[in-house]
Formats: structure tokens, C-alpha cells, sequence
């Protein structure tokens, strides 16, 4: 973040108060000043002009740009030049496989060219007509970001596209959203798995390093099930729509919106947290998402006192709604701020569906300021987004089109929207006054107690809209400098109990935690685990009384005697492989592939009945760890009961011989002969993996017995 002294804070207020006097003052006679819709010491915006650190921005820094589609005309001829560089960039973009394109598609294309938008969403499919969307490099099944392929579709659908359209894309989405359900919901928490839904392509520090493919899959993200949710009401929207039964979907939305405000709020902060994190038993990162929580707010997951809650209480920076709040130690940060212009965008347009004036205007003028001072295509997309959608409030429904103007503070009427196509109708929008409230509403000159174009509605018409004058309530941002999670512990194990901390600093204090349950603090350099009786994941935090605390430590699997028993599958299928030279060490291994071994069955004698933690050690050698389609799935069923997906991403183009721990997946033993399947489900892509050996950690104690191998 840049540090100003106070001499440039001055120098800066007062370039400003020149800047200001010489814009607004013109062939001696004197204008009313612009009414600021947000300043601090970094830049003050009004709807003309941007001034920050001794520059002047005004329209004439931007360059005009031409589009085809909807045009927006208001009396800021800097937002005029701002909305059409951004129409013209998201009609433009060709970038198919990006969260980021999916935001575009879905929040400003339909409304500025859905013909465009509906080509776009159809180039977006992969080879098995699913969308292939990548978020930090992941694709799926490793990350489930493409859902908001579904609310893009429908909102398509909403905008105009015909009712084929719609049985295309309901069909796509029940495939879409049956195979992310198969491989990465978790029934025990009701939620997502996935590697974050994450915007920008520049692939920041999100989570701490020692996470691999596979612990990133196991993270459970605020974005990804809020996108899920959108999802799933879109789809509920689509199947009711086509005369189908929707409540099945929305039931699940509804679950999930439950476990979001369950396990990811944070009560003592009044914010959502980022994600869960360290498998299977996660815990809660103490940093906020705000792209997340400006996409579970659109979503409609928290309560309304909860959105309240987070847009007013999460901590904020000068450069808008931070990427994360704290960030982890080495982000640095994006271009001249500390958020992206998607996260800024969202918090917008949540702020406007809560109605929170203070947070709208924050969020809105850090858009216009960067995409004034910058002119970068990312910005001008997001800022054309907020005007259309926050500040004009084009809303698309299955049967109207309805307008939620939310003119706030600073801003300027009259807003018009020329060429906007609706459906059979192409329309002419004029907004007048300021506020929230509707005072007028008229079609054609002809008022309407209703306010919303109707979806049968054809040919040309004009809509006149007049607000109440009414002043939404504002309210001190309180912006703070960004702050910075603790930093990750680095264990080093001597024995399987004794730990020393490498990176140590006198005064430092550490939190351990024994299955996601804080079990007791330290502030020495060396950690002597207690002992105990089940197998146990033992994780450990930074802590600070002024800092939240950091992310942990990587998860240490303890296993005392009696707890671990190791399957070395190749005594259960045929051994062996060509993917591996040698003969010896291939036959280490069994080819579970769609032309080798399809279903391995393994057998586990018990004294007992308990629970388990069950793993795959496997080998890919098929590419990338982030590649989705080289990403292996394998099902698990114990004594017959489904326990889920195990998930192996590859390790490296042709690496057959390195070797790595799948995510963990929990199952139920009982007393005498357990049998255990792993086989290819249907959902699974034609991906080989080799599998070395299965792991049973008993997490219900098993006293009297040490590490088994049994054939």
C-alpha cells in the first residue's frame, strides 16, 4: 500500500481545491460545483472529473470509443466515454474460458448485446459440451467456478433468447451441475468443494503453499458455493419455465445457503469467511473474500441484517473493497490498488440490492478512478456494469423488465438508455431525479401504476421513469491500510511426535488444533505432540492478539499404534503397467484406466465396528497438476455405501513414477470382512492413474493393534 505523508495529503487537498475552481468556473460566470460522490485522501471523484495527487482527470483523458448495442447517455460526459469503452471491450473480448468472462456474460452482456452474450456461452463448452472455465489455473473437477455458466444462461434467456435456447442451456446445466454435485459436494458439511472461484488471471497468493492440487480441491469457498447457489436457482428457474419440476434444485441452493451462513460466517466479525480449509477436518480462514461476499449477497444467502452486516463491517482500503482482507504475507498488490475491478463491480451491485448508499458510492467511485486513471479494459468492463445494472438498475426477469435506479449521492440525472433491446421490444429509457424510489413510471407517455416492461411487449417504445427525489442514508467508510495474515508456520518433524518450528521468533505464540478442534497453545520452538489413541490431524497457526490469525501449518497425519493399516492394492488386481519402463517397479502398481482395471476390490478383516479416514497413494503422469481433463476420479464404496470421489490430479506430463496422497474421504467399518471398491465413475473423464496403495486411518481407537498390511 503507498504511504502519503501529511504534506502530501495538503498539497494534495489543495491541488484539488485549484483543480476544482478552475474546471467549475468558466467566461466568468460561476458554476456550481460538482457534488462529490466520494473522497479521501488518496482522490476525490464526482460525476465529471477524478482528481488525485496533483492530476486532473476529466473526459478528455479518456478517449471516445464506438460500440454497437445499448448506449447510456448521462450529463458526465467522463461516464459517457467510461460506459462506452467498457461496452465496447465486453462486446468485444474473446476470452471464453475465464470466471471473469462468465461475470461479463452474465451481469453486462444481456443487456447491451445478448445475441453476443448467448454466441459467447456456446463457445464456452469443452468437447463434452460442458462449460470449461479456468480459475487460478484449475480446471474441472478441481474447481467448480464454472456454475455461474448457469445464472449467465438464464439471465440470456431473461434478456431475449428464444425458448430453445433455454431447453439448451437447462439441459447443459443439469449435466453441469449433476457431475460438479458427484464429484465435489460434501454431504457432511453441505457444501462445495473446489479450488477458489477467483476473477482476475493474474494468480495471487490465496492459499498457503504447502496446498497441492488435491488440498486445494478439499477447500470448501465462500465463491464457489455462492455461485452454486445462483446456479442452482437458476436452474430450479429453468426447469419451472420449461413446466418441469424446479424444487429438487432449489431445495439444494437452500441447503447450501444454510451451511454458508452455518460454517463460513464469522459471528465476532460480522463478515463471511474466505473458505474452509486443511480437508477433512477444515478449518476457517480468517480472512475475508469480498469477491465471494459480494457474490453470496447477489445470491441472496445471508439474511438481510447479515449483508448489512458484512458491507458495513468488513475492513476496507482506499483502493476499494480489497481482493482479501487481511492477504496473505507476499501478495502484492493489483496495479495501483488493492482490489480487482470484479470484486469492486459485485460490491456495487450488493450494496445496491441491500441499498447501502455509503457502501455503493465507495465501491463505485474506486471503479471510476481506476478505469479514469488507467484505462484498463477490466476496469471499464466493471465501471459499464455498475452503471447499467447498480446505477440505472436494469433488472431481467422470465416474464418483465423491471428497473431498480439507484441514483445516489453525487451522481446526475437525466440518465438515458437508447437501443436496448428487449425481447421483441427495442427501448428508449429516460430516468429523471434522484434517489431510490419510483415517483413515476410511464410507457409511452402512458403512466403505469406497474412498474416493469412486459415481456409481450414489441416494436419500439419509449419509458419515462421519475424518482422520488428521496436521499438514501450515508455513513462513514472507515478505510483502514491493508493488513496481513500471520505468516505460515514451517514444521520440521524430528520423531512422529517431536516438531520444530524452523522459522521461530522469540514472543511468537502458536495455536494447535487436533481434528479442526483448538487443543492448546505454545510459544516454544519445538512442539511434543500428546499422546493420543485415534488417528489424528494435527494442524498449527501463528497467532497474535492484534493480527488475525495466520493460515496453518501443513496438516500432520498422526497415527499411533493400531490407528493406520496400509492396502497395497497390486495383492487385490492385476499388477503392472507400461506407463512405467521397469518391470519391477511397474508392477508396483495397478492401472486403473478404462482399458486396464475398471474396479479394484479390496478386503479388511475388523475386530470392531468405527470410523475412518481412507486415501489413495497414486501416480499421474497424464500433465499438469491444474489441468482438469488430466485429473483422475475414482469412486469408493464400503460394504456397498457410497462414500464419494476420490480426486488424483496429475503430477506432471509423463512423471508415472511420482507418487501423492489423494484428498480423504471418510467411511464406516464394521466388525469382521469390510469390502472396499474403487472403480471409474460415469461422471469421470478417460484420464489413467496408477494406484500404489489405499490408506485406512481409524480416527475410533483401536487399542492393541499396530500398522498392518493385509493381503
Amino acid at each position: 500500500m503507498t504511504m502519503y505523508t501529511k504534506l502530501d495529503i495538503i498539497t494534495h487537498r489543495v491541488a484539488t481545491l485549484i483543480a476544482a475552481i478552475i474546471l467549475f468556473s468558466g467566461c466568468g460566470q460561476p458554476s456550481p460545483t460538482p457534488e462529490a460522490i466520494y473522497t479521501c485522501d488518496d482522490y476525490t471523484v464526482t460525476a465529471d472529473s477524478v482528481l488525485c495527487h496533483n492530476m486532473h482527470i476529466g473526459a478528455s483523458g479518456i478517449a471516445e470509443t464506438s460500440h454497437e448495442g445499448t448506449r447510456l447517455l448521462t450529463p458526465s460526459e467522463l461516464l459517457n466515454r467510461i460506459y462506452s469503452a467498457g461496452a465496447a471491450a465486453v462486446t468485444t473480448d474473446t476470452v471464453m474460458d475465464s470466471p471473469q468472462a462468465l461475470l461479463d456474460t452474465w451481469i453486462t452482456l444481456p443487456a447491451i448485446d445478448n445475441d453476443a452474450a448467448c454466441r459467447k456461452l456456446m463457445a464456452m463448452l469443452g468437447p463434452d459440451s460442458l462449460p470449461s472455465i479456468e480459475s487460478e489455473g484449475y480446471t474441472s473437477p478441481l474447481t467448480t467456478s464454472r456454475a455461474l455458466w448457469a445464472v449467465a444462461a438464464w439471465e440470456a434467456y431473461c434478456a431475449g433468447a428464444p425458448r430453445t435456447w433455454l431447453e439448451t442451456a437447462c439441459r447443459i446445466t443439469g449435466r453441469m451441475l449433476a457431475a460438479d454435485s458427484a464429484v465435489a459436494y460434501r454431504t457432511d458439511l453441505d457444501l462445495m468443494q473446489g479450488s477458489i472461484l477467483n476473477p482476475d488471471r493474474g494468480h495471487r497468493v490465496i492459499y498457503p503453499r504447502w496446498m497441492d492440487a488435491a488440498a486445494r480441491f478439499e477447500s470448501v469457498c465462500l465463491a464457489n458455493n455462492a455461485a452454486t447457489v445462483i446456479a442452482l436457482d437458476a436452474y430450479s428457474k429453468m426447469l419451472a419455465e420449461l413446466g418441469h419440476d424446479g424444487s429438487a434444485p432449489a431445495a439444494r441452493s437452500r441447503e447450501i445457503s444454510e451451511a454458508v451462513n452455518t460454517r463460513l460466517w464469522v459471528p465476532d466479525k460480522g463478515y463471511y469467511s474466505q473458505y474452509l480449509y486443511g480437508g477433512r477436518f477444515p478449518l476457517q480462514s480468517q480472512a475475508a473474500d469480498n469477491f465471494g461476499q459480494g457474490l453470496a449477497i447477489l445470491a441472496g444467502i445471508p439474511t438481510p441484517e447479515m449483508a448489512r452486516s458484512a458491507l458495513s463491517h468488513t475492513p476496507m482500503v482506499s483502493g476499494g473493497p480489497s481482493v482479501t482482507q487481511p492477504s496473505a504475507v507476499g501478495t502484492p498488490p493489483y496495479a495501483v490498488g488493492e482490489s480487482w475491478p470484479a470484486t469492486q463491480m459485485l460490491w456495487t451491485l450488493a450494496a445496491a440490492q441491500t441499498q447501502d448508499a455509503a457502501a455503493f458510492n465507495f465501491a463505485a467511485t474506486s471503479l471510476i478512478y481506476h478505469a479514469a486513471s488507467t484505462e484498463r479494459e477490466t476496469d471499464m468492463k466493471a465501471a459499464a456494469a455498475m452503471l447499467l445494472r447498480g446505477v440505472a438498475g436494469i433488472t431481467f426477469c422470465n416474464d418483465r423488465l423491471e428497473f431498480h435506479p439507484f441514483v445516489t449521492q453525487g451522481f446526475t440525472t437525466p440518465i438515458r438508455i437508447d437501443s436496448l433491446r428487449y425481447r421483441d421490444a427495442t427501448l428508449s429509457v429516460a430516468i429523471t431525479g434522484t434517489g431510490t424510489r419510483i415517483a413515476r413510471f410511464a410507457i409511452d407517455s402512458v403512466e403505469t401504476a406497474e412498474y416493469f416492461v412486459p415481456a409481450v411487449l414489441s416494436g419500439k417504445h419509449s419509458v419515462e421513469i421519475t424518482l422520488a427525489n428521496n436521499t438514501p442514508a450515508m455513513r462513514d467508510i472507515k478505510v483502514s491500510r491493508q493488513s496481513w495474515l500471520q505468516p505460515v508456520p514451517e514444521l520440521v518433524w524430528k520423531t512422529p511426535r517431536r516438531a520444530e518450528i524452523s522459522d521461530f521468533t522469540p514472543g511468537t505464540q502458536f495455536k494447535v488444533y487436533l481434528n479442526g478442534v483448538p487443543y492448546e497453545t505454545t510459544d516454544r520452538p519445538t512442539y511434543t505432540a500428546p499422546e493420543i489413541h485415534a488417528a489424528t490431524i494435527m494442524a498449527m497457526t501463528e497467532t497474535d492478539p492484534k493480527t488475525p490469525e495466520g493460515y496453518s501449518s501443513k496438516p500432520r497425519v498422526m497415527t499411533p499404534p493400531g490407528t493406520l493399516t496400509t492396502l497395497q492394492v497390486e495383492e487385490f488386481a492385476e499388477p503392472g503397467t507400461t506407463l512405467v519402463r521397469e518391470r519391477r517397479l511397474s508392477r508396483r502398481f495397478v492401472e486403473s484406466s478404462q482399458t486396464a482395471v475398471r474396479r479394484i476390490v479390496l478386503e479388511l478383516p475388523e475386530p470392531a465396528d468405527g470410523e475412518c479416514l481412507i486415501d489413495l497413494c497414486y501416480a499421474n503422469g497424464n500433465g499438469a497438476p491444474a489441468d482438469g481433463n488430466a485429473c483422475a476420479i475414482r469412486s469408493l464404496t464400503v460394504n456397498s455405501e457410497p462414500c464419494g470421489m476420490f480426486v488424483l490430479p496429475a503430477r506432471g506430463d509423463g512423471w508415472w513414477l511420482s507418487t501423492g496422497q489423494s484428498n480423504m474421504l471418510a467411511a464406516r467399518l464394521h466388525t469382521g470382512l469390510n469390502v472396499i471398491e474403487i472403480t471409474i465413475p460415469d461422471c469421470a473423464s478417460d484420464a489413467t492413474a496408477l494406484i500404489d496403495y489405499l490408506r485406512v486411518l481409524r480416527t475410533t481407537p483401536m487399542p492393541g493393534r499396530g500398522h498392518q498390511h493385509h493381503k
